[in-house]
């Protein structure tokens, strides 16, 4: 039988690596809010200033969000797909 002191370290793990993903998440979605507001407010007008602030908005944010690796899985959760 695992004991608590056992599972404790692999669930810490997971629980970092679950909340840095969503700040990971949640500030993509501020710097491309606020880099398309900042240029909003600039009055932006032509295609290729709406083009380039698009560049900068999503670039790092896209970026950011591919390389951000997803949490692997509990012992737990291995068991329970392998039995189904």
């Amino acid at each position: 039988m695992c004991e608590t002191a056992q599972r404790q370290p692999r669930a810490d793990e997971y629980s970092f690596v679950m909340t840095l993903n969503n700040r990971t998440k949640a500030f993509a979605a501020v710097w491309t809010i606020g880099i398309l507001l900042i240029a909003f407010f600039s009055n932006v007008d032509s295609l290729s200033g709406w083009l380039v602030a698009g560049l900068i908005a999503f670039g790092p944010s896209v970026s950011l969000l591919y390389f951000s690796r997803e949490p692997a899985d509990t012992t737990s959760q291995r068991i329970r797909e392998a039995r189904h």
